[in-house]
This record gives structure tokens, C-alpha cells and sequence, in this order.
């Protein structure tokens, strides 16, 4: 009898964690999600739990909700990393590579990690806290660049952010860093009003550098981007 009992309870398993899933599930749904982080948290904790697929894109959607929350995220402030870290775990666990979830819910919970460093971004460079904007923007650039690798985002270059992030390197006096984020723009042949100072800084750069190969390489790119400037060489 206690043989037949024990063979029921383990046949019951799966239902009783599928039901505690959906459980918090529910706390996140009506918003309580410092109690659904606390519970999701528990259920991952649980060995028997750690591949559990739709478990990992549970605690990607609790903690993402958490950024969008002022005072959650103050008390939780690497609920974003954390919920960039649960979406890679998904992502890695469906070797099918459909990512239904995510399909269903139209990217919302990697976006919202996405647009989330870009406006931490802006934030902390319109306050002058140019260290923490470039921070964040790079942060960006990774989840840009995970979303294009995955085929999920067309955008190969966001020239918006990488220019936001070579200008807070400058600003931060990281000049070698903001090299390689205008490098990447004047390679990509960026133009418009205004960008022919990005190719004369690369060129006063690498002449600062002694590197006379990269200083007439983007002095080249230059002249073909913008051919009626006089670049100072």
C-alpha cells in the first residue's frame, strides 16, 4: 500500500509544480511582484526546478515588470541584468529555437530590458553622470546585439545609441573607448548634418596615437562621406 502511495505522489509531482508555477504567475498578473519575485525565486532555488524552461521566462517577465516599477527597482536594482540573465537562460533551454513565449508576448519582456538601459541612459547623461550613461548605453548595445543575433530586431547598428555612447566616453575621458564607439559609426559610413566632427575627431585621435594607418583610414572614409570637407590631416 505504501509502495502503491509513494508511485502516486511522484506521478503527482509535476502537476504540483506546473500548479505553484501558475500560482505566481497570478501574483505577477495582479501586479503583487515582490511577492511573485520572492515565490519565483523559491521555485528556482529548487534543484528539480533549474530546467525548467517556462520557469526562467516567468522570472524574465516578474523582474522586467520590477525595472518598470520606480520604488521596486530602487529596492531591486539588478532586477534588469538579472531579467536579461533569465531571458538567455529561455533562450538556451528551447532547442528548437521557436522561443513561443517570447512570439506570444511580441518580445514585450526583452524589449522592455532593452528601451529600460536606454532611458537609464539618457537619464544619467542629462544629469551629467556620463560614467553611468556609458554604462547603461553599452548595456543597450549588448541586449541590441543578443535581439539581431537572435533574429528577433533588424537592426544591425543603432546608430542613436552607439553615438550616445561614444559621447559619454569622451565626456567620461575614456578616449580610447570613445574611439572604438565613433570608429564603428564612421565604418558604418555615417552622415548627416553635424557627423563630419566625429571623422575629424577619429583623424586627431590616431594622430595623437602616432597610428598613421587608422588616421588615413578614417580620413578616407571621411572625404568619401563628406567629400566637399576639408578635413585638417
Amino acid at each position: 500500500m505504501r509502495y502503491i502511495f509513494l508511485i502516486v505522489l511522484v506521478a503527482a509531482c509535476p502537476y504540483l509544480y506546473a500548479q505553484k508555477l501558475d500560482k505566481i504567475k497570478d501574483l505577477a498578473k495582479s501586479y503583487r511582484y515582490e511577492e511573485a519575485k520572492f515565490q519565483i525565486d523559491q521555485y528556482l532555488a529548487d534543484g528539480k526546478n533549474s530546467n525548467d524552461q517556462d520557469a526562467w521566462y516567468t522570472k524574465a517577465r516578474i523582474y522586467s515588470d520590477i525595472t518598470n516599477d520606480v520604488n521596486l527597482f530602487l529596492k531591486y536594482p539588478t532586477a534588469r541584468i538579472e531579467a536579461f540573465d533569465a531571458i538567455k537562460k529561455y533562450v538556451a533551454m528551447d532547442s528548437k529555437k521557436q522561443y513561443l513565449q517570447l512570439q506570444i508576448d511580441n518580445y514585450k519582456p526583452v524589449m522592455s530590458i532593452y528601451q529600460g538601459y536606454f532611458q537609464a541612459g539618457v537619464h544619467a547623461y542629462n544629469n551629467g553622470d556620463y560614467v553611468s550613461a556609458l554604462f547603461n548605453f553599452k548595456d543597450c548595445l549588448a541586449v541590441g546585439a543578443y535581439m539581431y543575433e537572435n533574429k528577433w530586431s533588424t537592426v544591425a547598428l543603432d546608430t542613436n545609441v552607439v553615438l550616445y555612447a561614444g559621447i559619454s566616453a569622451q565626456k567620461s575621458g575614456f578616449d580610447d573607448q570613445a574611439a572604438y564607439y565613433f570608429g564603428k559609426l564612421a565604418n558604418a559610413k555615417t552622415g548627416g548634418k553635424g557627423g563630419n566632427t566625429l571623422y575629424q575627431w577619429l583623424i586627431e585621435f590616431y594622430d595623437k596615437k602616432g597610428d598613421k594607418e587608422q588616421k588615413a583610414w578614417f580620413f578616407k572614409i571621411g572625404k568619401e562621406v563628406y567629400p566637399d570637407e576639408k578635413f585638417r590631416y
